[in-house]
């Protein structure tokens, strides 16, 4: 029952950390030429997406 658990919250981090690095990687192309403090955002939401990823990869 645990394994059961950990295997879905494991799958949960993997997709959805996927999807926020989708979302990251597309709201940095989109406004690309706005100040460098939303960019600095946008970059550091990428970056905790990616983290989610490796967090479900490493559970």
């Amino acid at each position: 029952m645990t394994e059961i658990n950990i295997f879905a919250v494991k799958l949960l981090l993997i997709i959805g950390g996927a999807i926020l690095i989708i979302d990251g990687v597309a709201s940095l192309i989109k406004f690309r030429d706005q100040s460098t403090f939303p960019q600095l955002v946008r970059i550091e939401r990428t970056l905790f997406a990616l983290l989610v990823v490796v967090v479900g990869f490493l559970l």
